[in-house]
């Protein structure tokens, strides 16, 4: 893939085995990311963190973390299960 001197890639990455994978292959490719985005839920598993600082390590990318400001429990006692047909939004309507 050609990029120019500016162009940045962002990857959202969930930091399981599929998406830490698709970030060492591009790593390989000399794909150059620039950030590498994580969005907290609060249910993550302790080892989370040992796995996304390995990565940040062997990759030099620093992930960023993003967390919404209402709780995951929150958002399940409002809106239910997210659906597979449309996620939360199709239980506001």
């Amino acid at each position: 893939m050609n990029h120019n001197q500016d162009s940045k890639i962002i990857i959202a990455s969930s930091f399981g085995k599929d998406s830490t994978a698709t970030i060492h292959l591009m790593l390989e490719h000399n794909e150059r990311i620039s950030n590498i985005i994580y969005f907290e839920s609060g249910w993550d598993f302790p080892q989370m963190e040992d796995h996304i600082a390995l990565v940040e390590k062997n990759t030099g990318i620093k992930a960023i973390r993003v967390r919404y400001y209402r709780h995951f429990e929150e958002l399940l006692g409002r809106y239910g299960w997210p659906h597979g047909s449309g996620g939360w939004c199709v239980r506001c309507r």
